[in-house]
């Protein structure tokens, strides 16, 4: 009996102790590449000493003595939070992923091979301003100086996948940023969706659910601003919507479902779906505000993922004092304020994209007519790596308008006649050339608004509403974006004829005629991812407009007060009030006016509907009636002329069914 318990108590002894090693090992792989947040670092690329202060919340506050020094702290400090991060979003867009997930990441490797991002961030590399590449340059030592002096204690996610963080360089803080641009552009989505309807359901049946926008709802740009030519509101050249499916063919649609669907599992699975949630921005100037100075909030709705999309840092060295939130693997402040200015952002939602139908020779598949012309397809093999299996080949087709992108098929082999039949090209502005590191370094240093305005010259991808204040007490607002100027007669909305040279983009709107106020007489300027401009304004900017419920709310609160205090602006980023169902409900309660209600739920339902002031807090009952209603709503509405698989692909961007039910 002594020695069983013996025996016992020498078995729990070695349980103890094994689950005290475990939990001792697990806690040390888990916290050891936590950052180190007191004491000396000496890093060998710096010029001199660089303090680095994190505040309660854990942001960094960085001082230099130089530009140099400054960006290549903000390096080795984004480096000790997010190194994970921005490895996984690099991987991303080089097309590296199968390397370290398997044989289920090459379908996503293929996709933005074909899309060609690392070609794109190579190209951009190679014209940047010199202010961008020498901040560029500091910041990617400082990344790879993390690198280095942490071999064997990098974040857990390397030790689980077994793999290491390869350097970190321009390029990738490139590639970084035109990520997100990809992120916040989805207008060809809508492209595919509607042409998809139109073919498969008719076009009296995509006419009722095509959305729009209500005509009395609020534009952030009421009317001309001041210096906007005459000549120029009177000249049409807007590319307007109509239908036509002479291109749109089921083939173009069947070779265009393997991008698509594989984008849409891409965005789900690695939270890239900002553009679902959308942004908010206001901004009142001195008349209305307590305090007799501007006051600016902006609250952009990307999609939750943790860790998040944005990082908080407050960086200063001479001439240079700026605060807000960067991308994690880039050093500029996108949102923030410096000592005299400060700036937030929307998506302007623009559609800056297009899709051409290519004529490729049926007897060479690397030929395809343009203008009358044979002309050679641009080609490249790309070899995918994947983990434990052996490389996947890939061709890589593009012609003058961009990459073919019916070759990316959910499969690493497309089917044998797609080579020639049913051939799709892409042309997007994020493709183009532009340097949005040199805009924002400028704007972060800008003193006024004409700095300001000459920085977001050089802002063109993903297309943003600026708004901003000053010191002075000047507001102001200015679309940064390059929008197409699309030929006439076309439709924008379906695929291009890449064959015609009359269906070329005639190029780009000038800066100097996007919209833009400054000081308007309202005293204030709000955005919600809603229309820009009235039609008065003579270039087609979008069809993608959010609803107007969210700016109707942000006008209304605004205007309940004749001045608004910080407090009122933190007030409205939590206020919960929905005008959409405000207008929706009175038509529920009218739908049972002449109704005997014998059911006890429903009535139920119908007496929180009468009662409801439309306040969406998270304790709600009448809200969560009416948000189970609506998907229901969506389903019998709009359900009845389509497939699910056509209508899962409809209601994946929500503003569109959400713009169009209440019309129906």
């Amino acid at each position: 009996m002594i020695a069983i318990r013996r025996f016992l108590l020498g078995l729990l002894i070695v349980f103890v102790l094994a689950s005290l090693g475990f939990i001792i090992f697990a806690y040390r792989l888990i916290t050891r590449s936590l950052p180190e947040t007191t004491g000396t670092i000496s890093l060998s690329s710096l010029h001199q000493p660089v303090e680095a202060v994190r505040d309660n919340y854990g942001v960094p506050h960085i001082k230099a003595h130089d530009e140099h020094d400054l960006f290549l702290a903000v390096g080795y400090v984004q480096a000790q939070d997010r190194l994970w991060q921005m490895d996984l979003i690099r991987r991303a867009g080089e097309g590296r992923l199968a390397e370290i997930l398997g044989p289920e990441a090459v379908k996503f490797d293929k996709l933005f091979r074909t899309l060609g991002f690392a070609r794109l961030a190579q190209r951009l590399a190679q014209q940047l301003h010199h202010e961008s590449r020498a901040a560029l340059e500091a910041y990617a030592q400082g990344v790879n100086e993390y690198i280095t002096s942490h071999h064997g204690n990098y974040p857990i996610e390397f030790a689980i996948l077994g793999y290491e963080p390869e350097p970190w360089t321009v390029e990738h803080s490139l590639l970084v940023a035109r990520l997100m641009a990809w992120e916040l552009n989805l207008s060809w989505w809508v492209d595919l969706s509607l042409g998809e309807l139109l073919v498969r359901v008719g076009e009296e049946h995509t006419r009722q659910i095509i959305p729009t926008y209500p005509e009395n709802a609020p534009s952030i740009v009421p009317e001309p601003w001041q210096g906007m030519p005459h000549s120029l509101t009177r000249r049409s050249v807007r590319s307007r919507i109509g239908f036509s499916n002479e291109q749109m063919s089921r083939r173009v649609l069947e070779h265009l479902r393997g991008f698509l669907k594989i984008n849409e599992e891409f965005r789900r699975q690695f939270q890239f779906e900002g553009v679902h949630i959308g942004s908010n921005s206001w901004v009142v100037d001195s008349f209305r505000s307590t305090s007799g100075k501007p006051i600016l909030a902006n609250d952009p709705h990307l999609a939750f993922g943790v860790p998040s999309k944005w990082y908080e840092m407050h960086l200063t060295c001479p001439g240079f004092n700026v605060a807000g939130v960067s991308l994690p693997g880039a050093p500029a402040i996108v949102i923030g304020h410096n000592d005299r200015i400060a700036w937030g952002l929307t998506n302007v939602m623009a559609d800056d994209a297009d899709f051409y139908v290519e004529r490729v020779d049926s007897t060479n598949p690397f030929r395809y007519e343009y203008n009358g012309t044979w002309l050679p397809v641009d080609t490249a093999t790309e070899v995918i790596r994947v983990r434990d299996e052996m490389p996947v080949s890939i061709l890589v087709r593009s012609t003058h308008h961009g990459a073919i992108v019916s070759d990316v098929w959910p499969t690493a082999i497309p089917f044998a006649d797609s080579l020639r039949e049913g051939v799709v090209s892409m042309r997007w502005t994020g493709f183009e050339m532009s340097d949005e590191m040199y805009a924002l370094h400028r704007i972060n240093q800008a003193r006024n608004w004409d700095e300001f305005v000459s920085g977001l010259k050089e802002f063109t991808v993903p297309g943003q509403n600026f708004i901003y204040a000053d010191v002075d007490g000047n507001i102001g607002y200015w679309a940064a974006v390059r929008l197409p100027v699309r030929p006439a007669g076309y439709n924008s909305v379906l695929p291009l004829p890449g064959w015609s040279k009359d269906a070329e983009w005639k190029g780009f709107v000038p800066f100097e005629q996007l919209p833009h106020v400054l000081n308007p007489r309202e005293h204030f300027i709000a955005t919600a991812n809603n229309k820009i401009v009235g039609d008065w304004y003579p270039y087609y900017i979008s069809q993608l407009w959010e609803p107007p419920s969210r700016i109707l709310r942000i006008q209304e609160m605004i205007l309940q007060k004749e001045k608004l205090s910080v407090e009122d602006m933190k007030h409205m980023q939590f206020d919960y009030v929905s005008p959409f169902a405000r207008e929706l409900v009175p038509y529920i309660l009218h739908a049972f006016d002449s109704t005997r209600v014998d059911d006890a739920t429903l009535a139920t339902a119908l007496t929180y509907f009468r009662n409801w002031d439309a306040n969406c807090t998270g304790e709600s009952v009448p809200a969560s009636i009416f948000c189970v209603f609506f998907t229901h709503l969506l389903q019998n509405t709009l359900r009845v002329h389509m497939d699910q698989s056509l209508f899962n692909t409809y209601v994946f961007l929500t503003n569109v069914p959400y713009r169009a039910l209440p019309v129906l």
